[in-house]
């Protein structure tokens, strides 16, 4: 799907014009999707068709959407997303005929600047204790650092993903931290928040409290990544400070 005529969103952000995957599924009477930003996905959409409308929704508290569509003659859905933007979708082997751009490469946002610039780290857990990639519990470890927040949809459905597999190989040596950036950047305000994730999850490694939202370019190593999406960073200790590799969404 693409953007079609102006952005009227209030941020103006320019990844609003690239082109967005759409998945939409029937089951019944019901249909459901999600859409696949260059930053992430907006959680499951779910609704059904209302007259010649297929109307979706979902709602997250800080970031609802409502995806309105309808359907045309030639096969594609024109949409009004949020009640702000119009956009033109099309079945993927359709899409270049009507216009629609191949998605870009999410690769091409997040990308390490510097390969032999370690990542450095040190923030407080929710307890309020610093915790730093120097210190002794991640010497000679595989780290991941899962960058995100408790307001990112992708991030809370990854959360079980993490948590799995901190289980199964945190014995043979991998450390998982949460680099978590917030809404309202005040810890005594974030941290209810925090405290309900990890207990939602049973997050059994340390969430740390970097910051705010807009913080991420400022907190997170300067000359060494640049930083567009939220995604993880792998850190290699086992030769020290070897230099770090990414994986992004």
């Amino acid at each position: 799907m693409k953007l079609v005529g102006e952005d009227h969103g209030a941020k103006k952000d320019p990844r609003t014009a690239l082109t967005w995957q759409l998945y939409l599924r029937k089951s019944g009477s019901e249909i459901s999707g999600s859409i696949l930003r260059i930053d992430g996905d907006t959680g499951t959409l779910t609704g059904g068709w209302k007259g010649d409308q297929l109307i979706l929704s979902h709602f997250a508290g800080e970031r609802p959407v409502l995806f309105e569509a309808a359907l045309q003659k030639d096969g594609t859905l024109e949409i009004l997303y949020n009640n702000e933007n119009r956009y033109l979708a099309a079945r993927k082997p359709d899409a270049k005929a009507k216009g629609i751009d191949a998605p870009a490469d999410p690769s091409g946002f997040t990308s390490v600047k510097n390969a032999g610039e370690p990542f450095h780290f040190s923030f407080p857990d929710i307890n309020g204790k610093v915790v730093s990639d120097t210190d002794p519990q991640f010497k000679n470890k595989v780290v991941l650092l899962a960058i995100g927040g408790t307001w990112c949809p992708n991030c809370r459905d990854e959360a079980p993903f993490l948590v799995d597999l901190y289980r199964r190989y945190h014995s043979s040596g991998l450390e998982i931290v949460g680099l978590n950036f917030e809404a309202a950047g005040e810890f005594s305000e974030d941290k209810p928040r925090l405290d309900s994730f990890v207990k939602e999850f049973s997050v059994p490694y340390p969430i740390l409290y970097a910051g705010a939202i807009p913080d991420v370019k400022e907190k997170l190593p300067k000359g060494c990544y640049e930083y567009n999406v939220y995604c993880e960073v792998i850190k290699d200790y086992a030769q020290g400070n070897s230099p770090p590799s990414m994986s992004c969404p």
